[in-house]
């Protein structure tokens, strides 16, 4: 049986072989994916407020809330 599916369906070419419309899909839906991500983390860095000189002397920071 598999003899027969062997003669029937011969090995290809390497030219005849090709990624297909699948890898294209794959790859289409990762950088969809990537440009969302980074999209919502460049939202979410503008959110973050912060000092950028450290308390001068002993002065503790004033106390975070979420």
């Amino acid at each position: 049986m598999s003899v027969v599916a062997l003669q029937l369906d011969p090995i290809p070419n390497a030219n005849q072989v090709g990624p297909g419309p699948i890898a294209a899909v794959v790859v289409l839906a990762l950088i969809i994916g990537t440009l969302l991500l980074w999209r919502n983390m460049r939202k979410q860095l503008t959110k973050i407020n912060f000092d950028e000189d450290p308390p001068k002397g002993g002065e503790e920071p004033p106390a975070r809330s979420h």
